[in-house]
């Protein structure tokens, strides 16, 4: 027996053991599969992320393109050697579009012009053929070449404006240096393919709709629930006009005052607390009663409305069947007609012939009708024996 007890104890002991380790490693692939759980939502958060602002880019890099003429490759080569230097993409912009003004003035012989080309041996047989990355790459290569500092400032504000000097630091190192740049862009995998700028307009060009969906969506859905809300403040107004006009609100606030008061005069005497909650029982079934009533009292409002909605509704139908019917005596009565006119012309006007005529073409309709209509009596009748 002491073996057997013994046994058991070591038993117990060893299964304690067990499910302790067990509850560990379960804890831990709980553990594990929350930050599994947690690293998958924020990688797709991450994609997600990555993918908008890539979209973002290429579409500033796209529209920008549009703005100065610039192919997206090249812009976004200029970009890498700009921010290198210091320079921000907005007077790189502002100087390319001055830049195109101004070989537009050289061509027709502007002297401010012409005598900035001059200064960097640049004639207009040099530009002529040239799309404008070639003629952006030509003036600044030019431009990387002087080497009087204040020379270089002139010219480069002769020709990108105010935005001449803010695009100097990119010409520090020179024509080859500017060149290095750019190059450094297309090795680091910087830019982006002209395919690849239009995917991410177009991208960027479906968020814009589809966000203008939700926005008309909202708005329709805004109007809709203004107009209930319109009619549902109406109906309460007229409702609370109703109860203020009937007196109701009176004789509530006179009940509350009355209830208020008989509720001190119980509350003084401890004996009374039964009694009072008797009378709150009371005033609860009361006011549930007074709400249940006004509710009724204010669909039977709706139903009354309805109902002489749909009265003058067959009234206005009424007018018009009578309007119809005063326009045809009118008609007939100004034509000279009589009673076989008039049932002529009602025929006329049910088959939609314009009845308001009394024209040469008026009457031969209604001549023509009267035959009609003594064709069908006589055919009617009963052949002679």
């Amino acid at each position: 027996m002491a073996k057997s007890a013994k046994l058991r104890i070591a038993i117990d002991a060893e299964t304690r053991a067990f499910l302790r380790k067990f509850r560990n490693v379960k804890r831990m692939v709980s553990q594990t599969a929350t930050v599994l759980a947690g690293t998958g939502i924020a990688t797709a958060a991450a994609m997600v992320y990555a993918t908008k602002k890539a979209a973002e880019y290429g579409d500033s890099i796209g529209k920008m393109a549009r703005r100065t003429g610039l192919g997206v490759e090249n812009l976004q080569q200029l970009k890498h050697a700009a921010e290198l230097s210091g320079t921000d993409m907005e007077a790189l912009e502002k100087g390319t579009r001055r830049l195109q003004k101004n070989i537009y003035d050289f061509g027709r012989g502007l002297s401010t012009s012409s005598d900035a080309f001059a200064a960097l041996g640049i004639s207009m047989g040099d530009i002529n053929g040239l799309n404008t990355d070639e003629q952006l790459n030509l003036v600044m290569s030019a431009l990387a070449g002087v080497s009087d500092t204040a020379k270089q400032a002139g010219i480069a504000q002769d020709l990108f404006g105010r935005s001449g000097t803010k695009l100097l630091p990119m010409l520090k190192g020179g024509k080859y240096e500017l060149a290095r740049m750019k190059q450094e862009a297309v090795d680091l995998g910087i830019v982006m393919s002209a395919d690849a700028v239009q995917a991410a307009e177009d991208f960027q060009d479906s968020l814009l709709r589809l966000k203008s969906s939700f926005g008309a969506a909202s708005r329709q859905f805004g109007a809709a629930a203004f107009r209930g809300g319109i009619d549902a403040m109406d109906n309460m107004r007229t409702a609370i006009t109703g109860m203020i006009e009937s007196g109701a609100l009176d004789r509530i606030g006179v009940a509350a005052g009355n209830l208020a008061g008989t509720l001190s005069e119980l509350a003084a005497d401890p004996d009374n607390i039964e009694a009072m909650v008797q009378l709150l029982e009371g005033a609860s079934v009361a006011m549930s009663g007074l709400a249940e009533g006004t509710a009724k009292t204010i669909r039977g409002l709706g139903w009354v409305g309805e109902k002489l909605y749909l009265i003058n509704e067959q009234l206005g139908k009424l007018r018009l069947r009578e309007s119809g019917e005063e326009q045809i005596q009118k008609g007939v009565i100004q034509a000279g007609g009589g009673d076989l006119e008039l049932q002529a012309a009602r025929s006329l006007k049910r088959r939609g012939i314009d009845i308001q005529r009394t024209d040469q073409g008026f009457w031969a309709l209604l001549h023509d009708e009267m035959r009609r209509m003594r064709e069908l009596q006589e055919a009617r009748l009963p052949a002679a024996s």
